[in-house]
């Protein structure tokens, strides 16, 4: 599939620093939204809780970015198939599988699998971009990966080979090669499209493919909120997770590229682990000192030349 984006003069140089910190902020969004899943994990059906979530999302940012979307509409229409391909990737497939895979794999399959993303993302960047990989990226590679697999086996490498995987597993690595991809095709967006019009460009997309899935898919738990807490949750997902998240990951891979920005990925685990202390009751431990300091070395390999 190809795409010629428009060209428009460039905007005004943001700070360097800027990207890395919407990329740290994504990562803490995400990692929260990996513990809510968890928590209640049987307890919402994912089918819904992804319909209510986006659908809510597409309200708030409708009166928002609506009246933009009609007057860019002959952008939209000229990129037609590449804003439904990113919509049915991220909106209508990525969250909805990652907590329908919450409710049968564990915490730690599920960080384990999630730190193959930046190699996943280099591979398609290699294959669909011919983007090439630099010394100093694949050991950010290779110490990222090391980072994030003592965090998530504590300090244990080899209880990986203990590890029982499960449909949960295989549910999760798809939707990690399905965020991959959209992180690579979203830098072949049509720049003159605000992200904020893109953003709900693609939420328009995705929410009838969520409709039928919910409609068809057989599923236990709460279909509709029950109590306050659950609206609670569902303004939470929808405004921090589906909006703010969405919005800062696409924009970070507009300044910095996928490659770099898929580094970040490996901070997830630290994070999850840190939630985990505050959230669930449990401890820091030395292996997760360690993983952290080799994540922070491979995404400064990886990003400091690129950052210069």
């Amino acid at each position: 599939m190809t795409v010629t984006p428009d060209r428009t003069p460039a905007p005004a140089a943001a700070p360097s620093f800027l990207p890395y910190a919407m990329l740290l902020t994504t990562m803490v969004l995400w990692a929260s939204n990996v513990i809510l899943g968890r928590l209640i994990a049987g307890v919402w059906s994912p089918f819904a809780l992804s319909l209510w979530r986006w659908g809510l999302a597409f309200l708030v940012l409708l009166p928002i970015a609506g009246p933009a979307l009609w007057r860019h509409r002959a952008v939209i229409r000229q990129h037609a198939r590449l804003i439904v391909l990113l919509g049915i990737l991220s909106v209508g497939l990525f969250n909805t599988m990652l907590y329908v895979a919450l409710n049968y794999t564990s915490a730690i399959n599920v960080s384990l699998i999630n730190s193959t993303t930046p190699i996943m993302i280099l591979l398609l960047s290699r294959i669909l971009l011919g983007a090439r990989m630099s010394p100093p990226v694949i050991a950010g590679v290779g110490l990222g990966l090391i980072g994030a697999a003592i965090i998530v086996t504590r300090g244990d490498i080899g209880s990986v080979l203990a590890l029982q995987f499960n449909i949960g597993d295989l549910i999760q690595t798809v939707a990690v090669l399905i965020w991959a991809l959209y992180s690579v095709l979203i830098q072949r967006h049509p720049v003159k499209l605000p992200p904020l019009v893109l953003q709900l460009a693609m939420i328009a997309v995705g929410l009838p493919l969520l409709c039928v899935i919910f409609l068809v898919m057989p599923s236990s738990g709460a279909q509709l909120p029950q109590q306050w807490s659950d609206v609670a949750l569902l303004i939470y997902l929808a405004l921090g997770v589906s909006l703010g998240s969405t919005l800062l990951w696409n924009l970070s891979i507009m300044r910095v590229g996928a490659r770099i920005a898929g580094f970040f990925n490996y901070l997830t685990p630290p994070i999850v682990a840190l939630m985990s202390v505050l959230i669930l009751g449990e401890h820091l431990r030395p292996f997760h000192g360690l993983g952290f300091v080799l994540i922070l070395i491979g995404i400064l390999l990886a990003t400091l030349r690129r950052a210069k």
